[in-house]
Formats: C-alpha cells, sequence, structure tokens
C-alpha cells in the first residue's frame, strides 16, 4: 500500500516540538558540537517519518577574514551539518541542499562586539514541502 502523503498541518504539528534551527560554531571552526546532536538526532527521526520534507542548510560566517576564506568556511559549515545527517543518521542525501551566505546575513551586526561575531558563526536550518518553506 502507498503511503499517505505528508500534509502541511502535520508537518507543522511535528515541527512544533522540534526547536533546532541554528547550529554555532568556534571561530574558524566547521566542527558540530556535542550539544547539537540531540537536536540532529530529533531531525533525523523527523525526515524519516516525513519523506517529503527536504532540508536547506544555509552556511553562515561572522564578518572577520576574507571573503573567500568565508565562503570556504560557510560551506564547509553547511556540507559538515549535511554530512552528519547523511552517514550518522542515514537521511539520503538528495533531500539536501545548501546554501553559502558566509557574512552576507549577519544575526547581529554590532562593531566590535564579540558576542555578536559569535552569534553570526552558524548554520541554519530550513525545512520545506514541495518547495515551500514549512514555519
Amino acid at each position: 500500500p502507498e503511503k499517505p502523503k505528508s500534509t502541511p498541518d502535520i508537518i507543522k504539528k511535528v515541527l512544533s516540538n522540534w526547536n533546532l534551527s541554528l547550529i554555532y560554531f568556534s571561530e574558524g571552526s566547521v566542527l558540530v558540537g556535542d550539544k547539537y546532536y540531540h537536536g540532529l538526532s530529533e531531525l533525523a527521526f523527523i525526515l524519516q517519518g516525513q519523506p517529503d520534507l527536504q532540508v536547506k542548510v544555509i552556511g553562515h560566517t561572522d564578518a572577520t577574514g576574507t571573503q573567500k576564506v568565508n565562503q570556504q568556511l560557510a560551506k564547509a559549515r553547511a556540507l559538515e551539518v549535511i554530512r552528519i545527517l547523511t552517514e550518522v543518521y542515514g537521511i539520503n542525501k538528495n533531500r539536501f541542499t545548501y546554501e553559502i551566505a558566509a557574512a552576507a546575513k549577519p544575526l547581529l551586526n554590532v562593531a566590535g562586539q564579540k558576542d555578536s561575531s559569535a552569534m553570526n558563526r552558524r548554520v541554519e536550518i530550513r525545512l520545506t514541502f514541495e518547495g515551500q518553506e514549512v514555519k
């Protein structure tokens, strides 16, 4: 028998219990901290139960470093999150896309304030259903 198709309402209800959409990184690092693995395992569980969901992973950096270095770092961060979800949790890599934002879309932009740099070193995880972002 064919599996019933996911609906946006079901997906929104499932996602309301999932609270990991940002992963923060140390300066210059692509290492995903242990504290994020619980949320990634929850996401993997959601993805296993909702085969119509797609994942967009957006890599960000702070404004330190050259644009080229930041582009490479942002891409490496996004690909590391995808690698974990595919290799550790077995999600098909065809369900992922990634985007490189680097330093172009800061969450906080306070000149000279280290905390704002830390907030900008992140990966965002966005889930889409039939081409539309699920919020």
